[in-house]
């Protein structure tokens, strides 16, 4: 590897590293949640200050996506994005 690899390296883990970050992308692995949902999959780990911190890093990353679903009200979710998915795949392999 380059040094312009090992630098694109270490932006992607910055990009996941902090509190709850991977945890809530890996609850989104089998499809979009509600936050509802989502505190629940975490069992209440990440919640408050600390979910919206991480779920807004990650949206500006685009490692995950908010998307509106009908279920006869709007509502609110959340769902992995292709990259976002590539990138939990990829740590699988290394796991």
């Amino acid at each position: 590897m380059n040094t312009e690899d090992w630098e694109q390296a270490e932006r992607l883990i910055a990009m996941i590293a902090g509190k709850g970050k991977l945890r809530l992308m890996a609850a989104l692995r089998n499809g979009p949640l509600t936050y509802t949902q989502l505190a629940a999959r975490l069992d209440r780990e990440i919640t408050g200050t600390t979910f919206k911190r991480a779920r807004q890093q990650l949206e500006h990353n685009r490692l995950i996506r908010k998307i509106h679903t009908a279920t006869g009200r709007s509502r609110t979710a959340y769902e992995l994005t292709p990259a976002g998915r590539a990138l939990l795949d990829g740590l699988d392999q290394l796991l």
